[in-house]
């Protein structure tokens, strides 16, 4: 969700940069129970969790769009913290996963 900007709406008014502020969004409620089961992976982790493939191997996943990612870095940090959500990894198994014939 993209915060609107609100302004003051005088006619003839121009604000400057400073003078602009931002309205939060709302904040996202989860239940207790929900944020004890999700964990978050890192790509080594993640790797290891997907029979010991290669990091590149699950960056490759996450640039096809195969595998969702989220990036819990601070703005500005100038690096990346990239982090696999458990409930994903169980879906890309689950999507992956191949069911005989026979059953």
């Amino acid at each position: 969700m993209i915060p609107r900007a609100i302004i003051n709406s005088q006619v003839g008014y121009q604000p400057n940069l400073w003078e602009v502020t931002l309205a939060k969004p709302a904040p996202i409620k989860w239940s207790k129970q929900a944020a004890e089961q999700v964990k978050l992976h890192s790509i080594p982790e993640t790797a290891q969790l997907l029979g010991g493939v290669s990091e590149m191997h699950v960056y490759r996943l996450i640039a096809a769009g195969e595998l969702r990612a989220v990036d819990i870095a601070t703005p500005g940090a100038g690096r990346a913290k990239t982090r696999v959500r458990s409930d994903d990894l169980a879906g890309y198994i689950e999507r992956k996963t191949r069911i005989s014939a026979g059953q």
